[in-house]
């Protein structure tokens, strides 16, 4: 059976993806593409609420993408060890030295995810199905905002790493180790 994407009723509409699709586009996580060969949809958890007065005032939410349809067109990812203490029972301390001193750290790069960027190549697995580049670009207009579309453009793909898709946190982790490695590198001291 055909996995059906879902949109969480926050964005139930057409024009609240469109305008979420305008939102993401002014934040630089959108570029188009002539060829569509997956979708994506979204739902929303709730990251944190603020409260006044006993009332919430603020609900902030965290956007989880719901890759499933084009997450079946990819290999499986190698697998890869994320930051946590449980990273240290695979570390073979045996051989090294009592004078070496061990240091390690995890953390969060905020807004990691919004910034890793796809190659071009891919954007046609990361799409918005339900409406084209160029309705967006008139719904855009509506709004009193101007979308550049290049030449060809037919769908709205996310550029971004997206959390959901099964690569994404090799493809993550991978990055952030080798910036790590150029940063904390012996040839850099």
């Amino acid at each position: 059976d055909a996995i059906k994407p879902y949109w969480s009723p926050t964005y139930g509409t057409k024009r609240s993806r469109m305008a979420l699709c305008l939102r993401m586009y002014l934040s630089h996580m959108i570029r188009f593409t002539s060829v569509m060969i997956a979708s994506v949809s979204m739902v929303t958890v709730v990251k944190s609420q603020v409260i006044e007065g006993g009332k919430v005032v603020k609900t902030i939410l965290r956007p989880v993408w719901d890759m499933r349809p084009g997450n079946f067109i990819w290999h499986e990812p190698p697998w890869v060890s994320m930051g946590s203490p449980s990273c240290f029972t695979h570390v073979d301390l045996s051989g090294l030295p009592e004078r070496v001193r061990l240091g390690t750290f995890t953390g969060d790069f905020p807004h990691y995810f919004y910034v890793l960027r796809n190659p071009d190549f891919l954007l046609p697995f990361f799409c918005f199905s339900d409406f084209t580049a160029q309705e967006l670009c008139e719904f855009a207009r509506s709004m009193g905002v101007t979308v550049e579309l290049p030449a060809g453009a037919k769908y709205c793909a996310v550029c971004v790493i997206l959390m959901g898709w099964s690569w994404a946190p090799y493809i993550a982790q991978t990055c952030l180790s080798a910036l790590i490695d150029q940063l904390y590198s012996p040839a850099n001291y």
